[in-house]
Parts: structure tokens; sequence; C-alpha cells
């Protein structure tokens, strides 16, 4: 298995969507979480369940949530670039692969 290493900026992404949801609707904060360790362990286990998307990256689209894990898979390692939400911002962290 690979490890998953998450961008600190994708992190803080993740972390403002959970208390957004949460605050949104009890709850909802925490199956998020669940979700995204769920795709972790997808992308820990398999390095490439999601699909190719640009720049070389990976994209695999949560669940029931409008939110996708932007990643690179790397010999040693997978890299979580962005916790992108579906309908905003297409391609924002671009400049994150620099």
């Amino acid at each position: 298995m690979k490890p998953v290493v998450d961008y600190h900026a994708a992190e803080s992404e993740f972390l403002a969507a959970v208390y957004w949801c949460e605050g949104e609707r009890p709850g909802r904060g925490v199956r998020l979480d669940m979700q995204v360790e769920k795709a972790e362990q997808q992308i820990q286990k398999h390095s490439q369940p999601g699909t190719r998307h640009i720049h070389g990256t990976r994209r695999l689209v949560l669940a029931r949530f409008p939110y996708a894990l932007i990643y690179l898979v790397e010999v040693d390692w997978c890299y979580i670039v962005a916790f992108a939400h579906a309908k905003r911002r297409p391609g924002y962290w671009c400049e994150r692969l620099k």
C-alpha cells in the first residue's frame, strides 16, 4: 500500500467543507469525513481508483457529496493536491503542481 500525503491547502479545504457541512446539518460533516477516509483508503490500496484528470492528476468523486479528491500517483506515495468542490472554480489548484 502506498501512503497518502495531503497537501496542506487540500487539508484546509477539507476541514472547511466538514465544518460547513456540519453547520448545515448536524452529522453531515461526520459523514463527509467518513467518505473522505473511505476514498483515501481506496487510493492507498489501488492508487488509481479515480479517473484520469488534467495535468497528470487523477480525480476521485465522493459519493453523495459534491466534492472530489484530486491527486497525483507517484512510485512510493499518492499526493492529494486538492479537495475540490465539483461546481466551483475548476482548475484553481493547478498552480499547486508547480
